[in-house]
């Protein structure tokens, strides 16, 4: 009863915190040009759209909820900006619902490009979006791109194209293959056929105007997008810096750690923080790691990459174990799913250590243990731009409680936003990370760990107690971290048995 009460209470804090957020209506003024306007305008009467809810916005993005007025369904919109200016839109695939290859995922956005013109009133989008990008869309074996976009427009009129299945394979001479199952179980395949130059052909399409004749056209016959009256100025500025913006310039010190947690927290919160692309910029990954981890000895077997360090106290660990791919567009690293079931529900982790499932029945065992490898790897990533490969999307709403010495309650919408942040701060920490508990409260699962952030051994340290209570599909719904800052040894050894 008291674990339900206090999510209730956090559930009830977090919708509060989302009412105080910048609200943001689209309109003219804000596109790059009318063509990206008018393909707004096609796509919001096609669905019949109001806004609904928060504008979630960054130095580059706005996201908004979209409700259809009839059916009530939700649909998130990402509309990209580029000097204040909106330069192209998506529909945001939820990637809970599908199982892409990370080495996939910088394709996913022109794939979001792609739905949110197939789901607008006008072919014209769809052929200028395709030729652009060198992309052929096939449906069964009619490969014709103006055919296919008029049968995707024309024939489902009546309704919106959502996906249900989306999965990626290489094709021959490079080129990579995405085949899309929609809701009506059309099958649509989507061929890549320059995936070098993707990024360059995309930077050339924004803001680019095409087919002023049919612009010309529909302007007159779409009218513009309506808002009710609301009581909030939506005002598309300001839009904050990103936190990387100000690391070149005076605007902070160079050593971030000579500022006091809560003062790092309480001034750069409010920034956008996202995770770097790495993936073709890294041509050793050898040399990557050793710079990443130089306390850390680190073993090469094939794929596989040991790096261990010793433990804390001989309380906490502080060990990763990683596999790497070499693909076409560079590399990637990933957790080891490798676990083994020993007598009385212990779990013995990739990494050696060994986490108690005492009270979980198997059903619960199965869905949970396979993620306990992600979680702890991740968490052993902070501070490095490892993490950058290893992040677990999960915005979930997050209790942050700092103690430094004064405590200081912060709530995110994101936990991953809160671990980019602590990433930053806790550059050239050695991370210390354990799972402690994994227990059944309330006929649900929650975890508990602790987090240790030390720099070159000193005495002092951070300390962090971690707890996350999952949902009924064992994913993480609401997540809290404590950290106590300056800890002393003796300090911990009280607080540690």
């Amino acid at each position: 009863m008291k674990n339900i009460l206090i999510k209730t209470i956090l559930m009830f804090i977090f919708a509060v915190t989302v009412l105080t957020l910048y609200s943001f209506r689209p309109e003219n003024r804000h596109f790059i040009n009318d063509y990206q306007y008018q393909l707004f305008k096609s796509w919001v009467e096609r669905g019949n759209f109001r806004i609904e809810g928060k504008a979630n916005i960054t130095h580059n993005s706005i996201a908004l909820v979209f409700q259809n007025r009839e059916l009530e369904k939700e649909t998130v919109v990402k509309f990209a900006l580029d000097g204040g200016n909106i330069v192209h839109q998506s529909e945001v695939i939820e990637l809970i619902d599908f199982k892409i290859d990370k080495s996939r995922l910088s394709y996913l956005p022109y794939i979001e490009q792609l739905l949110f013109r197939v789901n607008s009133n006008y072919d014209f989008f769809i052929t200028d979006y395709i030729t652009r990008l060198n992309i052929d869309l096939c449906l069964v074996n009619n490969c014709n791109a103006d055919s296919v976009a008029n049968y995707l427009i024309n024939n489902h009129t009546d309704q919106r194209l959502t996906i249900t299945s989306l999965n990626f394979e290489e094709e021959q001479d490079n080129k990579l293959s995405c085949q899309i199952v929609f809701n009506d179980h059309l099958t649509l395949q989507v061929l890549f056929n320059d995936t070098d130059n993707l990024d360059d052909l995309a930077l050339s399409l924004r803001g680019q105007e095409f087919h002023s004749d049919n612009l010309r056209k529909i302007s007159q016959t779409l009218p513009d997008v309506v808002y009710p009256a609301y009581t909030q100025n939506a005002y598309l500025y300001p839009i904050p810096q990103t936190f990387d913006d100000l690391l070149d310039t005076d605007i902070i010190p160079k050593h971030i750690d000579s500022i006091k947690m809560s003062n790092f927290f309480s001034n750069y919160k409010d920034y956008s923080w996202s995770r770097e692309m790495l993936h073709n910029k890294i041509q050793d990954p050898k040399l990557f790691l050793q710079d990443q981890f130089p306390n850390h000895t680190i073993d090469y077997e094939k794929n596989n990459i040991e790096l261990k360090t010793e433990s804390f106290k001989n309380i906490f660990n502080g060990n990763l174990k990683l596999i790497y791919q070499k693909l076409r567009d560079g590399i990637v690293f990933n957790s080891c799913n490798q676990y083994h079931l020993e007598q009385n529900n212990n779990v013995t982790l990739t990494t050696g250590e060994t986490v108690s499932f005492e009270n979980l029945n198997s059903y619960e065992i199965d869905n949970v243990v396979p993620f306990m490898n992600q979680l702890v790897i991740m968490h052993r990533a902070i501070g490095t731009k490892l993490l950058n490969f290893l992040l677990i999307p999960a915005d979930v709403p997050t209790t942050f409680v700092l103690r430094d010495p004064d405590r200081q309650v912060i709530y995110f919408d994101s936990y991953t936003d809160l671990l980019l942040m602590l990433s930053h701060y806790w550059q050239g920490h050695n991370i210390y990370f354990n799972i402690d508990n994994v227990k059944i409260i309330n006929d649900y699962v929650e975890i508990e760990a602790s987090l240790i952030a030390n720099k070159n051994n000193q005495d002092n340290f951070d300390f962090a107690e971690i707890k996350f209570a999952l949902n009924s599909h064992f994913r993480i719904d609401l997540a809290m971290i404590v950290v106590h800052t300056n800890v002393t040894s003796k300090l911990e050894e009280e607080r540690v048995p």
